[in-house]
């Protein structure tokens, strides 16, 4: 496999795996909050910010670690992190809106279903933006 598709797979591997644990988290909040009688579209705000913080600070040190090593550059890519993750929320909201409440899905499947677009859709946000590496600067 050339190096290029391998660092690739192993960053998607690594992000994955990552990934399992904040989804994890996201989860298990996410059904707390619905046992507990919260209404799913905050439940889903509430539950997928349990997970940011810790993926921000996971993947910036493991799987994105050569586009992080770079000094100064923590602020902005926790800027761009943030908007991405809140892109990212704002249609899971709207993915679940249309599952529940359009398609009458249980919420549980939504979640899943939901949980598997963003999943690409925050991984490929994550490489090519929020921990893209900066080409150096050539002088004219």
């Amino acid at each position: 496999m050339p190096e290029n598709k391998r660092s690739l797979l192993v960053q998607f591997v690594a992000f994955n795996f990552i990934g399992l644990m904040n989804t994890a988290v996201d989860y298990i909040v996410f059904q707390a909050l619905i046992w507990a009688g919260v209404h799913y579209i905050v439940a889903q705000v509430i539950s997928y910010a349990a997970g940011t913080v810790n993926s921000f600070v996971m993947n910036r040190a493991v799987t994105f670690k050569h586009a992080s090593r770079q000094a100064g550059r923590t602020r902005a890519q926790a800027a761009r992190f943030a908007v991405l993750n809140a892109g990212v929320m704002l249609c899971s909201i709207f993915l679940l809106y249309v599952f529940v409440d359009l398609g009458g899905l249980p919420y549980w499947l939504s979640k899943l279903l939901v949980t598997a677009v963003t999943v690409v859709l925050n991984f490929t946000g994550s490489k090519r933006w929020v921990f893209r590496e900066e080409r150096a600067q050539v002088p004219r």
